[in-house]
């Protein structure tokens, strides 16, 4: 199990502070998407269901390894952290 939290920078990442949205959960053969609880004023103007739509459209375009393949997406609105030794320490 590998562990990624989900950032997602409102204001790319040249600018503001970036918005925690979610963790991915990578198992070999399956992925779990855990949704943070986010004001929707921090990602104005994105719709956080939208958001939460893309994250699974790159989720899948990742397969059939996500965990290195969000780790290695360019993005200036998207960015994924290796969380794992955080989450297995019970830290998160």
């Amino acid at each position: 199990m590998k562990v990624l939290e989900v950032r997602f920078h409102p204001h790319s990442k040249k600018g503001g502070a970036p918005v925690t949205i979610a963790r991915v959960i990578c198992y070999p053969e399956t992925t779990i998407v855990e949704p943070v609880a986010v004001t929707s004023r921090r990602l104005q103007p994105f719709d956080t269901d939208a958001l939460m739509s893309k994250l699974a459209f790159l989720i899948e375009s990742s397969k059939p390894h996500p965990f290195e393949g969000l780790t290695t997406l360019r993005s200036d609105f998207w960015s994924f952290s290796d969380v794992t030794e955080e989450a297995r320490s019970g830290g998160g």
